[in-house]
């Protein structure tokens, strides 16, 4: 399956180099296609008193992917555009990024991303 994103769905603010042409990508809507991971190797799986915890691995990529209760969280792929988007896109509302305040993010990733603000005074998450 395929979809096409419209970037104006999103208000651009005030940043004219937001590319304004449709895009279309054949996985973007299609879940079934993009959370398949059948390509992938189980290499944990654990049940605690709450949930149920996978970690699964493609053996070429090695890419990451876990997943609680059948449900998919995270895959190491994924993270870097995941956090740009929760940081950066918050932050073009500012003119100065000095202090930063997380919580959760306990993959560090926020962390890492808020790293790249030279501006960056503190952070606590």
């Amino acid at each position: 399956g395929s979809c096409i994103i419209s970037p104006r769905r999103y208000d651009p603010l005030i940043r004219p180099s937001i590319d304004t042409a449709e895009v279309t990508r054949p996985y973007s809507c299609d879940t079934e296609v993009s959370m398949d991971f059948s390509e992938y190797d189980i290499i944990e799986e654990v049940k605690s008193a709450y949930q149920s915890i996978g970690f699964f691995q493609h053996a070429e990529t090695k890419d990451m992917c876990f997943d609680l209760d059948d449900t998919y969280q995270q895959c190491t792929s994924y993270r870097p555009q995941y956090h740009e988007f929760v940081l950066d896109y918050t932050a073009r509302f500012l003119p100065n990024i000095s202090r930063i305040l997380f919580v959760g993010g306990g993959d560090s990733m926020l962390l890492h991303q808020a790293l790249q603000y030279q501006s960056l005074e503190m952070v606590i998450g």
